[in-house]
């Protein structure tokens, strides 16, 4: 009983908070919406089910490249093939390894490598890296940005009281706006226009099925192919994509949202 009043008195103060770290496997998304946008997977419009991307009936390059969490182009074959790792493609620079899969970086020697910020530069380090004067860091928090570095994260991140804090949803003043806000390098708060105000819900269970998806990352999916019946539930089991899925949608999560803005929260 003590354990639970201590887990709900975390909740209450901390708020919900949703983990990047699994989607769900294509065949648990029931909406074509949902299922497009997913990682490694694809709408069969014949059957009308969401179904694992399967590389090796891809027989164009350009199409191949399309799919990098799943996919990557063999240049010896000219074949598009399942995708396990950076380090197990070969390359003798940068181009070499993304002209096989965009995710990939290359350091040294003939092997690609996984993505990773310390693999950059200080003068190429990318905007969703944190470039400490000395080394080009993971995106960790919003605590460890000097005043300068935390402008550049607006939306993210928001300098408050002498000290670059999390945003937050009550910071969010628009309905349209109101989806989300990161909470970390792999966390996100979904939020919730409760019709006056953007505010961090205290679970999935205010979502309808236009919402489900978007507002927790991906990380929920809506449990009816009927959008006006169902419920926002959370994914478990990921659909075929590399392993470091992770670490890795972490980062381009972040810099989705600096630089595509597909979830712009400012």
């Amino acid at each position: 009983m003590e354990f639970i009043i201590v887990q709900l008195l975390l909740i209450s103060s901390l708020g919900w908070v949703v983990k990047i770290q699994n989607q769900c496997s294509c065949s648990k998304y029931q909406l074509q919406d949902e299922c497009e946008s997913s990682l490694g997977c694809i709408w069969n419009t014949s059957s009308s089910l969401c179904i694992d991307i399967q590389c090796n009936s891809i027989t164009s390059k350009a199409e191949c490249l399309l799919y990098p969490y799943s996919c990557s182009f063999n240049y010896s074959s000219l074949t598009c093939t399942p995708f396990t790792s950076c380090k197990n493609l070969s390359g003798n620079n940068l181009s070499q390894c993304q002209m096989q899969n965009s995710m990939c970086l290359w350091e040294s020697g003939n092997s690609c490598i996984d993505y990773d910020c310390q693999y950059f530069s200080l003068d190429s380090c990318p905007t969703f890296c944190i470039n400490t004067g000395t080394t080009c860091e993971n995106f960790s928090s919003c605590e460890k940005l000097s005043q300068t570095s935390c402008s550049i994260y607006y939306g993210i991140c928001n300098w408050y009281q002498n000290r670059c804090q999390n945003y937050e949803c009550s910071y969010i003043l628009t309905k349209s706006q109101c989806q989300f806000v990161i909470d970390s390098e792999n966390t996100i708060k979904p939020c919730f226009w409760n019709q006056t105000e953007c505010i961090n819900p205290p679970d999935a269970s205010v979502f309808n099925a236009n919402q489900c998806y978007i507002q927790t990352a991906g990380q929920y999916h809506w449990s009816s192919n009927n959008s006006t019946t169902g419920s926002c539930q959370q994914c478990y089991g990921s659909s075929q994509i590399y392993e470091p899925m992770t670490e890795y949608f972490s980062k381009g999560f972040i810099l989705n949202i600096i630089v595509v803005g597909i979830f712009m929260v400012i």
